[in-house]
């Protein structure tokens, strides 16, 4: 690790999974030597889990493990699938230390994770990136939390500034002298979808320039998705009584979502997938077979959504697109990119990559050293 890398990192806490980046683009690995650490923090008696640690704690000890990246959005799809109590301010209650009804903030949460991402990069500087669509109330959680856990906040940078930051460091030097590409950026993950549309040009003549950015947190988004298709089979594939069983946020209700993540993932390579789900039916497993058509019907309303989203970005953009880059865990989605697709009018396979689900955080870290040199 570079004597400047050690200096500050860039996070990217996301729905699920949380990446930390070196301004050198160096990913810091968890401490199992994954790519990115589980937004994830759990309580149980003495013990707090955080990260990777907190894995097993998800079936183990569900009541009291915050998914903490969906945690900050009031209006997850899939909140209503949350198994860990909330009470009406948004503290959660776990049972921690002696208290079975132990109640901590959504800043003293997050501030765990983000205090443990920070040692895992050996620093006290961090710079954290968010979602173009988050309010004062989710930026003011931030830097909280970077408060509550005694770290200095260099920098709370947007999605498609990141992303612009690495685009510039990586790729605009091959850009020719008086040559000008359109890129669209498209970033969909758990709990959020954001489209921006930059024209870079050879970093020796300009500055890129943000020609349109749409954000959301509401309709669309991985989470959208799977909330969309967990009602669906329980109003097409399961019997009355199996689907009253598993309601969201109970222990079978649990076990259908994860049925459905693993539906979502196998339909993305394959036009039919069957999985198994234990002890859904009186503790019997049942079988749940899905086409990609069944698919693509049962979540129409959220396909809907991003297409409207993405022709919004374009038609702000009113100029042709030279190139499409799409990250995030739903850009692996076949039915997410087979919208992206259609709406830019490019093929699938034309999708590009040269940004990875890491550029965020890198992205973060390069703007927190730019900002630090100019002190």
């Amino acid at each position: 690790m570079s004597e400047e890398g050690t200096l500050l990192v860039g996070l990217d806490v996301g729905g699920s999974t949380s990446a930390i980046s070196l301004p050198n683009g160096d990913i810091v690995r968890n401490e199992l030597g994954g790519h990115t650490s589980s937004s994830l923090c759990s309580y149980l008696n003495q013990e707090r889990f955080i990260g990777e640690a907190a894995v097993a704690q998800v079936s183990t000890n569900a009541s009291g493990t915050i998914l903490i990246g969906e945690l900050m959005y009031e209006e997850s799809a899939l909140k209503s699938h949350r198994r860990f109590q909330e009470k009406e301010n948004g503290n959660v209650v776990v049972n921690y230390g002696d208290n079975e009804n132990f109640e901590l903030d959504k800043a003293s949460v997050l501030a765990a994770l983000v205090k443990k991402l920070a040692k895992l990069g050996k620093t006290s500087k961090v710079s954290f990136a968010v979602p173009t669509c988050w309010d004062d109330s989710q930026l003011s959680l931030v830097a909280t939390a970077v408060q509550v856990a005694k770290l200095e906040l260099i920098a709370i940078p947007k999605y498609e500034e990141c992303l612009c930051a690495v685009y510039v460091l990586k790729h605009t030097p091959s850009i020719s002298l008086g040559e000008r590409r359109v890129v669209a950026m498209i970033d969909i993950g758990r709990c959020q979808t954001t489209c921006s549309i930059v024209a870079f040009s050879n970093p020796e003549e300009k500055e890129p320039e943000t020609l349109a950015t749409v954000s959301t947190h509401q309709g669309v988004s991985v989470a959208a998705l799977d909330a969309a298709l967990f009602d669906w089979l329980k109003q097409t594939k399961l019997s009355n009584h199996v689907a009253e069983a598993a309601a969201p946020g109970t222990k079978k209700g649990a076990r259908l979502l994860s049925s459905v993540q693993a539906l979502r993932k196998l339909l993305s390579t394959m036009k039919e997938a069957s999985v198994v789900c234990e002890n859904l039916d009186e503790d019997n497993d049942v079988s749940i077979t899905l086409t990609r058509t069944e698919f693509t019907s049962a979540t129409e309303s959220v396909l809907f959504a991003l297409r409207s989203l993405l022709e919004n970005c374009k038609n702000k953009c009113q100029c042709p697109i030279d190139a499409v880059e799409v990250l995030g865990g739903g850009g692996r989605v076949t039915l997410f990119r087979s919208v992206i697709a259609e709406v830019f009018d490019v093929p699938e396979d034309a999708l590009g990559a040269k940004l990875d689900d890491a550029s965020i955080a890198h992205g973060a870290a390069l703007i927190a050293l730019s900002l630090a040199q100019k002190k």
